[in-house]
């Protein structure tokens, strides 16, 4: 079984299908489907092209405040990474671990994505400012 990571915002506001497919077709070599004909999996993928074929990138489910996304040592993280900038995502592991802030870049030390929202909820909204406390 293989380890997922998320997109979330900090806010845990719905990520749209609509967001998802202007911050896909805004960068060269991705598709979008909507159409559930790569996968069934989501309503919405953003997929790259390798080899005349398309592979998964991003799949987000409809209604839904996380997407699911490849990992850091994939060769588009890059592009993961514009697309979490784009729609201010933070890209995060299963047990929470902050992998990328958005428009900030990966954290310098071990960051956990629960209490970076709690401190986001406790009124502190802006984000090198929460980083700052850890």
């Amino acid at each position: 079984m293989s380890y997922e990571l998320m997109m979330s915002r900090i806010d845990n506001e719905v990520i749209s299908g609509n967001d998802l497919e202007k911050s896909t077709i805004k960068n060269k070599g991705l598709k979008f489907d909507d159409k559930k004909s790569w996968t069934n999996l989501y309503n919405y993928v953003a997929l790259y092209s390798i080899d005349d074929n398309w592979d998964f990138l991003i799949g987000l489910s409809e209604n839904k405040s996380y997407a699911i996304t490849i990992s850091p040592d994939h060769p588009k993280w890059d592009i993961v990474c514009k697309i979490a900038d784009d729609l201010n995502l933070i890209i995060y592991g299963e047990e929470n671990e902050i992998y990328y802030i958005p428009n900030i870049g990966s954290p310098s030390k071990h960051l956990d994505f629960a209490n970076v929202q709690q401190l986001y909820k406790g009124g502190i909204k802006d984000i090198k400012e929460i980083i700052s406390k850890f």
